[in-house]
């Protein structure tokens, strides 16, 4: 028995798109989107992948690691964040608080994640802020550490000493942010207490494709005080 994925491409790039099935417990998904040179990603949770029209389907391997399942989630928390569609997963996250879970307040997938953050006033730290998959295989992420929510332009993203923009490298799954109330470094920006953070995540490859194929990549991390 199958079950089906989300569409991760819209029928033209999927027409494009070729899958390598391998009988081991992992399969490999090799994506050839013009003028985008091929990109192959290996699912551990899928034995291998079946098409149906437009519809990617992972067939589950029996060793891998289900996506959360159970009651759902509560909806986002707190007020809608300005500027976020309404589907985004919008999370009041609480400074100093190294154990969030993004699963404990929603679904993560195609939508965006806007995790808001603020500083106690008086506050006084250096420290970094890590994000990993949790319940889950890695997956692509494009990260931003901003001033606003849901945007991921380097126009309100915090800078770093050198002018670098905060935001994760091209196609990583992993990512952090190196933060600190002093004045900013080379690698790392400065927040001032009082004040309101985002930070912005979404499931995409580089070039805007969508990079978590089930219901929900969820993410665990915080930010250290």
């Amino acid at each position: 028995m199958s079950t089906p994925w989300v569409r991760i491409l819209g029928g033209a790039s999927l027409a494009a798109a070729a899958a390598a099935f391998t009988g081991a417990q992992a399969a490999v998904l090799t994506l050839s989107i013009p003028p985008y040179p091929p990109k192959t990603v290996t699912y551990n949770q899928c034995a291998s992948f079946t098409f149906n029209g437009s519809t990617l389907t992972c067939v589950p391997a029996t060793t891998s690691t289900p996506p959360p399942t159970g009651t759902p989630p509560p909806p986002s928390s707190g007020t809608p964040f300005a500027g976020c569609p309404g589907d985004a997963l919008m999370i009041d996250g609480a400074w100093g608080n190294n154990s969030i879970n993004t699963f404990d307040y929603g679904y993560f997938g195609p939508n965006i994640l806007s995790l808001r953050i603020v500083v106690p006033a008086g506050a006084s730290t250096s420290k970094t802020t890590s994000w990993v998959e949790y319940g889950t295989a890695p997956f692509a992420r494009d990260a931003v550490l901003s001033t606003v929510a849901c945007d991921f332009s380097n126009t309100y993203a915090l800078k770093k000493g050198s002018g670098q923009a905060a935001r994760s490298a091209p196609d990583t799954m992993r990512f952090s942010f190196n933060y600190t109330t002093g004045a900013p470094s080379m690698f790392s920006v400065h927040v001032e207490p009082g004040q309101v953070y985002y930070l912005n995540v979404r499931n995409r490859f580089s070039d805007g494709s969508l990079s978590c194929p089930i219901p929900s990549c969820a993410m665990r991390g915080g930010f250290p005080q």
